[in-house]
């Protein structure tokens, strides 16, 4: 299921500058293993991630107020959040904790609502 979320990030090398970006990726709902009763009935666990995060910048903001980047500041302040959440884990996982909160909140509109609820709050860990 694909899902989206706004964040803004501030640089800590210069924190009085804010980058909104806009993130979409696709959640994977997770399933927890079902570990007891008869083999046949048992599988692991699945799920629970977020792939093909696709990262876009929205504004920077400073004390003069927001302006737009160029199309290579735009590059390469996108490549160095992409950096981030590779080399980041606790980012990487509060963002795909966001994205799946996003995904969870449009689930409940849908007709599978409290199926895909269910197993979402079974999973979270």
């Amino acid at each position: 299921m694909t899902s989206n979320c706004e964040i803004r990030f501030a640089d800590e090398s210069s924190p009085e500058v804010t980058y909104e970006f806009r993130i979409c990726g696709t959640a994977i709902p997770y399933t927890p293993a079902k570990i007891s009763g008869p083999p046949e009935d048992c599988y692991p666990e699945e799920g629970g991630s977020v792939e093909d995060l696709d990262i876009t910048l929205l504004s920077i903001a400073n004390a003069d107020g927001c302006f737009s980047p160029t199309t290579e500041q735009k590059t390469q302040i996108e490549a160095a959040f992409e950096k981030r959440i590779a080399e980041d884990q606790k980012f990487r996982d509060n963002l795909e904790y966001r994205l799946a909160e996003d995904a969870l909140n449009r689930c409940q509109s849908d007709d599978r609502s409290d199926e895909l609820y269910q197993r979402w709050k079974d999973g979270d860990r």
